[in-house]
């Protein structure tokens, strides 16, 4: 799976948009093996935080990566669907 890994940065985040507005940032990504799925821990504007809402992260860095421990990349959108928190509802 390529992507940049926010690992080389002490404040990384993504932007999360709505129609190409700014409405939250994402401060950390991961697969989660379990649910074979990626998920996004983000702060959404609460008028887009209602699970189901459609919005649009920007993965990668501004410049494409100017920092030598992070590899050349491109920014990369893709879409996700904000859910509630916790992501799973623990059973035990």
């Amino acid at each position: 799976m390529n992507m940049p890994a926010p690992r080389s940065s002490a404040c990384h985040y993504d932007e999360v948009k709505v129609d190409g507005e700014l409405v939250g940032v994402s401060k950390w990504m991961s697969y989660i093996y379990n649910h074979r799925e990626m998920l996004s821990l983000a702060l959404v504007d609460t008028e887009y935080a209602e699970p189901g809402t459609e919005v649009t992260l920007t993965w990668g860095e501004a410049d494409g990566s100017e920092n030598k421990s992070v590899e050349r990349h491109e920014k990369t959108e893709i879409r996700a669907t904000v859910a509630p928190a916790p992501y799973k509802q623990d059973r035990r």
